[in-house]
């Protein structure tokens, strides 16, 4: 019942990087250093590999509204400039309905219309990539795994960020620590039982300020993530 892993399309030298089945993975960053752009990065390297045209990614953002995460996925999955600034120019299409802000040489207007229709044609209608901005519980975030991977052929879990995670009751004395911890315990159970790769994205506290200092003690508010986590990616 173990998901043997899922390829995300990135190396690590010259090693393919598999999230792991039946485990929970961390993908660790300050804040603003691209966190939510990696999950997206490796959310669209699993669907985009070949030998894993059966699998979805489910993505749960609990930070971005679903249509802030969809237009960072459409910007991602084009992958060429269309204006000084993809991100805004893609945000006033859907607003405006035209392609006004994109450039207009150099062909970037039907660049965007042909990988803006094959990308919700290939993988939105089809249902291979969702996303949901979640309010979820810890505890309804697990019913929900549970159920998808009763009913659907999933490959990936992503969420969006585990600080943000909390339990429906509980008292740990105002100890959030301790909370995050039981939340992780939750998700690692819920991992192993479906045996499903599940990627929750992390924020490193503010004493992470190079390279040197990635730990994963100094993932905020996390006690004993080492000890919880099958792989941690700072």
């Amino acid at each position: 019942n173990t998901s043997p892993g899922i390829h995300v399309g990135f190396k690590i030298g010259d090693v393919d990087l598999k999230i792991p089945g039946g485990a929970i993975s961390i993908l660790a960053g300050p804040t603003s250093h691209g966190k939510t752009t990696q999950l997206i990065n490796f959310s669209l390297g699993v669907l985009n590999d070949p030998n894993q045209k059966d699998k979805s990614v489910f993505f749960f953002s609990y930070e971005e509204s679903r249509a802030a995460i969809l237009s960072l996925f459409l910007n991602t999955y084009i992958g060429e400039p269309l204006s000084a600034n993809n991100r805004e120019s893609i945000k006033s299409y859907f607003r405006i309905g035209d392609v006004r802000y994109m450039a207009s040489e150099g062909r970037p207007r039907a660049i965007f219309k042909d990988k803006k229709d094959a990308f919700f044609c290939e993988l939105i209608k089809t249902g291979r990539l969702n996303i949901f901005y979640s309010e979820f519980s810890a505890q309804e975030l697990v019913a929900a795994i549970r159920f998808l991977k009763k009913n659907t052929n999933v490959g990936l879990i992503c969420v969006d960020y585990m600080q943000l995670l909390k339990l429906s009751s509980g008292t740990f004395g105002g100890n959030r620590q301790e909370e995050l911890k039981q939340v992780c315990l939750l998700l690692k159970d819920c991992a192993i039982e479906t045996g499903l790769p599940i990627l929750l994205a992390a924020q490193f506290s503010r004493q992470v300020t190079c390279e040197a200092d990635l730990s994963p003690i100094y993932i905020s508010e996390a006690g004993d993530i080492e000890r919880v986590a099958n792989l941690i990616l700072g």
